[in-house]
């Protein structure tokens, strides 16, 4: 396969998933009144979306994902390439599921200066990004002015590239 960004990938080396083999496996699942409604195009209820949310069957999920993304984009496939920028790891939420976070007394803190960014982003002027996607910690002393600032200075120096962020 080719590496173009935003190409669609139509090799055939991953085949779909067998209709048959999807519908005998969610016909007789607790997933069947929903399958129902995807292989029938209706609109899935509340309800259902808390069925999905509560259900423990991962590839049942993952069939029904597949079957509607088969239905709308056929078997191809697209994607991006993305540079991460951590802008601070300092937080106040805790979130249990995190190992990223540090306190802003704790080890190791750091809020990523403009020039930080900057230097970060034409370290990969080479690659072709075609999305930065910026993360961090709910830092509770930066100013708004700081955001903006980010934004300003990620489009100024790759304004090639989308922005995915907060």
């Amino acid at each position: 396969m080719k590496n173009i960004p935003n190409a669609p990938l139509t090799e055939t080396a991953f085949p779909p998933l067998s209709p048959s083999i999807a519908h005998r496996y969610l016909q007789h699942s607790p997933l069947a009144s929903i399958y129902d409604k995807v292989m029938e195009g209706k609109r899935l209820s509340f309800a259902d979306g808390l069925a999905l949310w509560e259900s423990d069957d991962l590839n049942g999920i993952g069939a029904l994902a597949n079957i509607v993304r088969e239905t709308k984009n056929g078997n191809n496939t697209y994607y991006v390439r993305n540079q991460h920028i951590n802008y601070t790891n300092v937080c106040n939420k805790g979130c249990k599921f995190c190992s990223f976070y540090a306190q802003k007394d704790g080890p190791a803190p750091y809020t990523m200066t403009m020039d930080d960014v900057r230097l970060k982003l034409e370290q990969t002027r080479h690659i072709p990004v075609t999305e930065i996607h910026m993360v961090a910690g709910i830092h509770p002393k930066l100013p708004y002015s700081y955001y903006l600032e980010l934004l300003d200075t990620v489009k100024a120096t790759r304004p090639e590239a989308h922005i995915k962020s907060f």
